[in-house]
């Protein structure tokens, strides 16, 4: 059981690392996009020239609310992330409260 425990907490670390990694990514990228497309960023015209010209259409064409976007994308991954792991834990202690088996503390493993 405690092996179980510990592949769940894992796992979790694992995953929320990736997210953590990618998001450091995209905030790099986010930062060096505002510097460099600062005056495409200036005016909704400009900036629906610049995803026209990149061939990319978005569903928003405020500079300021794409941008925030992105650290709203990143706070609901690591939620659903975190809510993943809730589940497997959960599922887990029913298959050992089912099973009779004595629950090992998660934090000790």
């Amino acid at each position: 059981m405690a092996v179980q425990k510990k592949n769940i907490l894992n796992n979790f670390k694992d995953v929320l690392g990736q997210y953590c990694a990618i998001n450091q990514f995209i905030e790099l990228s986010k930062r060096c996009f505002v510097v460099d497309h600062e005056e495409d960023m200036a005016s909704r015209e400009n900036f629906i020239a610049l995803a026209t010209r990149n061939s990319i259409t978005l569903t928003d064409y405020n500079a300021e609310n794409m941008v925030n976007a992105i650290s709203r994308s990143y706070i609901v991954n690591v939620n659903l992330c975190f809510e993943t792991f809730l589940k497997d834990v959960c599922s887990q202690v029913r298959k050992t409260v089912g099973s009779g088996t004595n629950v090992v503390n998660l934090a000790s493993t």
